[in-house]
Parts: structure tokens; C-alpha cells; sequence
């Protein structure tokens, strides 16, 4: 875990910028009209004293985090939230970048706390911090990403291998409002076509009846970004969802409602609680991982039982009474010693 503070000008930037950023949110939900302007003069600064420094954020890698890239599938998810207004003494931003394991469930390698809004620089941190875990930065590595410019810039810019493919949703919904209401009638659903479309040249097939508002707009990105003809990804299933759903996972289990101490008691905790539930996940047939090989390599040596004499861990799969002297299991696998 590493920790970071800023210097008072530093500090003062981060308010000002943060004051920005929670203006612009208000005028975009209605709690202040659409004509206000912000005022940097307004923004409280007489706290700050030059020659002290202050709590700037934190970054969190996972003790798993390179059993994960080693062994879970090379897809990569990353996403932001703001935690301003979700607990009493919450503020800044929570980041997170993992990675999807083959029952599609998020492992966190990076999580990260910042007192800046986000940003293209608090992104360099998070994904440096993800690129010198051994095994992120690999060839066929897909980032599951949305449209924002300050996560897509830091990526290419740390990452020498992994490479971004931008989410359906978010590429129509940003795309739909630069379309006229011709191609809109049909815009949408050509690219969705292009997107799973077989082969390269059925995805230039469809791309050639793009109208010239929708081919202006998407020519901004490269194919590898935008269509799966394009990439080594095998199917759709994983989308920039399941970074959106790692930031609701992190309001529900008290993250970004808390204050930086107790958040990161919060993330510790909330590792450990994943980590004991994918004993029973990783040990599905369909995963491909042994489950007692990757938690007894992962699970830290003074933690591992020395092995004895008539005595392994056996996993007992659930069985129905059939009879007096059957014992009736729970409705899940469970782990106890033979």
C-alpha cells in the first residue's frame, strides 16, 4: 500500500479543482442553473499553510493480484466514482482496475483513493501501479473500458501490451446526439451489427453504409477499439459493466461512505470476504482453476497448515438424505478437514 500527500500548492489546486468539479455536477443535476459560473475566488483556501503537507490519497495492490493475471482470464476492467455526499466524512474519488476470472467475477488488483477529482494523472498512478504487478501487462490483455478521455489516455500511456476496447452502451450513447435524425433512425443498430460481426470484412461491409455524421465520429478511434473482428476477444459477455458494478459493490460494502482510514479497513476486509467466497467459486468444473492449488499458492506460507498424516482438504459437494445414518448437507459446498 502506498500513501501520498500533496504540498500546499498542490493542495490548493486539488480544491480549486475539486470545487470545479462538484459545480459542474450540480449544474448538470438540476441544483443549480444551467447559467451559473463558477468562481474560483470563492473557493475556501485559508486553511492551507504553506510548508505543511497534506493527505493527497492512497494506492492498494492486492496480495492476489498477480495470481489473478496469472491465472483468470485477459480481460481488465477500470472505473471511477466520486464519493463526495455518500457518508458523513466521504470525499474525492474511488479507482479501481482488475481483472474478470472465467466465471466472469471481478478480482480487484488495484484500488485507489484520491482527494482529486478524476483525472488523467490519478489514472497514471492506478495503472502503474497495475502494470508492475507481473503478468497485467501481457500480450492479448483487453481493457473492458467507457469513453472517458482521462482513463483512455493514461492506459495508452502506461501500457505497453493491453490495449482498450470502449463498452456498446457507452460508445452509442455518446454517439447518438452527433447523429441527424436520418441516421439515427438506423445509426445505432448498424454499429451494433459491425461490432459482432465474424470477420473483418463483414465489419467494412457495414461500415460502408455508415452515414457521414456516424463515420466522422467513430474514424476518431481505431478499429481495434471498436469492433471485435478487430481484437482477440472471444465474445461480448464482458462489457464496462462490470466496472460499473464493482463501483455500486463498493458503496454497499461502505468504501467510498467512509474516510480514508477506515476505507482502507474497508477494502482490506472486503479482499478477504472475496477471497473466501471464490474458494467455492474457483472450485467449478467450467472455471478450469483448482481451486486448492490457487488459494494454497496465493494464501501466504505461515497461513498453510503443515500437511500430516491422514489428513488432506477435501472438497464435499452437497448430497441428499436417502435414508436413516445420511447426514444432509447445506445447499453450497463447504470446506472441512477428512
Amino acid at each position: 500500500m502506498d500513501l501520498f500527500t500533496l504540498d500546499a500548492l498542490q493542495m490548493r489546486m486539488v480544491r480549486t479543482k475539486s470545487a470545479k468539479f462538484i459545480h459542474m455536477q450540480q449544474v448538470k443535476s438540476g441544483k443549480l442553473p444551467k447559467d451559473a459560473v463558477f468562481n474560483d475566488a470563492q473557493v475556501d483556501l485559508a486553511d492551507i499553510v504553506d510548508g505543511d503537507r497534506y493527505y493527497g490519497g492512497f494506492t492498494y495492490c492486492s496480495s492476489l493480484a498477480a495470481h489473478y493475471a496469472a491465472r483468470c482470464t485477459l480481460i481488465a476492467y477500470a472505473d471511477a466514482a466520486h464519493m463526495e455526499g455518500k457518508g458523513q466524512f466521504s470525499y474525492g474519488t474511488y479507482l479501481e482496475y482488475g481483472i474478470h476470472d472465467q466465471n466472469n467475477s471481478l478480482c480487484p488488483v488495484v484500488k485507489a483513493h484520491t482527494v482529486s477529482p478524476e483525472c488523467h494523472g490519478e489514472w497514471l498512478r492506478v495503472f502503474q501501479a497495475a502494470a508492475d504487478v507481473p503478468g497485467v501487462d501481457v500480450l492479448g490483455r483487453s481493457l473492458s473500458a467507457d469513453m472517458e478521455k482521462s482513463l483512455g489516455n493514461a492506459h495508452d500511456e502506461i501500457f505497453e501490451n493491453s490495449v482498450k476496447f470502449y463498452d456498446e452502451l457507452h460508445v452509442k450513447k455518446n454517439m447518438t446526439p452527433k447523429l441527424g435524425p436520418k441516421e439515427n433512425a438506423t445509426g445505432p443498430e448498424k454499429y451494433s451489427r459491425a461490432l459482432r460481426a465474424p470477420s473483418v470484412a463483414h465489419v467494412e461491409e457495414i461500415k460502408a453504409t455508415y452515414g457521414p455524421n456516424q463515420k466522422k465520429y467513430l474514424d476518431k478511434f481505431e478499429d481495434k477499439e471498436l469492433y471485435t473482428a478487430y481484437t482477440s476477444r472471444n465474445g461480448l459477455s464482458v462489457t464496462s459493466q462490470g466496472a460499473e458494478s464493482a463501483m455500486n459493490a463498493a458503496l454497499a460494502n461502505a468504501i467510498r461512505k467512509s474516510e480514508p482510514m477506515t476505507m482502507l479497513m474497508q477494502v482490506v476486509e472486503s479482499e478477504a470476504k472475496k477471497f473466501n467466497a471464490k474458494k467455492v467459486a474457483h472450485s467449478s468444473a467450467q472455471c478450469g482453476i483448482s481451486s486448492r492449488a490457487f488459494f494454497l499458492s496465493a494464501m501466504p506460507q505461515a497461513l498453510i497448515t503443515p500437511p500430516r498424516r491422514c489428513c488432506r482438504v477435501v472438497l464435499h459437494r452437497p448430497k441428499r438424505s436417502r435414508g436413516p445414518g445420511l447426514s444432509r448437507l447445506g445447499s453450497r459446498s463447504t470446506w472441512r478437514r477428512s
